[in-house]
């Protein structure tokens, strides 16, 4: 059996061998043929000065295939940008300075993906305070190794105390975890909302609109405070004495309000589960 398996890898590694000089030579082929720009006709070719001034010839959009559009678009944010640093340095020359120190956050936010959540703006807070990640319906996914990551990297490395999951009113993804029409990849990513609906089918049947949109938006920030709290990063932080508190709050687009949904005490119904053993 092993021999046999050996033997496949060798020859993979000589297929993959002969497709990669194969892709050489057809490159080396190109290469060699004579400039052609339609061969460049949908792609952006904007060039910045070394300096990048604010002048508008710095960037030049001068290809007859150019896509006017998504220049003038890099354009107007490059200005923006602009714009906003005049003002910030106008306000406070330091600021800039201040930001360049290293981070020192003392919170952990888990927000939806939705571009109407503004954490810094809602919280009243600047930048450096708040370390934040963000997933489509705010969702703390245990075999997700981009969100385990980053709190990972907040509790052992930046040392958060806070860690709060903020949902939001009108949230599209749990418009669409009620609907079963297909959607293709995200379906997978929706199944997380789809089974806090399936544990909660009771308090769920009856409601309609808005109030069973806003009952499963609450549903589904409780479970994902619990879902951190089951974390092994979490359970180490706690058994080694660090101070950590974990929130559910809800944020309310219409009338820009948190609430605090108080989901810390549903931890004591399943701690003899998750909780890891001293010892370790």
């Amino acid at each position: 059996m092993f021999n046999t398996l050996r033997i496949s890898s060798i020859s993979l590694r000589k297929d993959l061998y002969s497709l990669n000089k194969l892709s050489n030579v057809k490159r080396m082929s190109i290469s060699n043929k004579p400039h052609n720009n339609n061969l460049f006709k949908n792609h952006s070719q904007c060039n910045f000065s070394k300096n990048n001034e604010s002048s508008d010839h710095d960037h030049d959009c001068s290809n007859e295939h150019h896509d006017n559009i998504n220049c003038d678009f890099i354009m107007d944010l490059l200005k923006k940008n602009r714009n906003w640093v005049d003002k910030v340095k106008a306000n406070d020359p330091d600021y800039f300075k201040r930001l360049s120190s290293p981070q020192k956050p003392t919170t952990l936010i888990v927000s939806c993906s939705d571009s109407r959540i503004l954490l810094n703006e809602i919280t009243e807070t600047h930048p450096g305070e708040i370390f934040s990640h963000r997933n489509i319906g705010n969702i703390v996914n245990a075999i997700d190794f981009n969100i385990q990551s980053v709190i990972q990297f907040a509790v052992e490395i930046l040392k958060v105390k806070q860690i709060i999951v903020m949902g939001h009113t009108d949230c599209g993804a749990i418009k669409a975890a009620l609907t079963m029409n297909y959607k293709g990849l995200i379906d997978h990513w929706l199944k997380c909302i789809r089974m806090v609906i399936e544990k909660f089918k009771t308090e769920l049947d009856g409601l309609q609109g808005a109030q069973l949109e806003r009952k499963l938006t609450e549903l589904v920030i409780k479970e994902q405070v619990l879902n951190l709290c089951e974390l092994p990063i979490i359970q180490k932080a706690w058994n080694n004495g660090q101070e950590l508190f974990i929130h559910g709050c809800l944020f309310e687009v219409e009338t820009g309000l948190i609430r605090d949904l108080k989901v810390v005490s549903d931890w004591n119904k399943v701690k003899e589960i998750y909780t890891l053993s001293k010892k370790l």
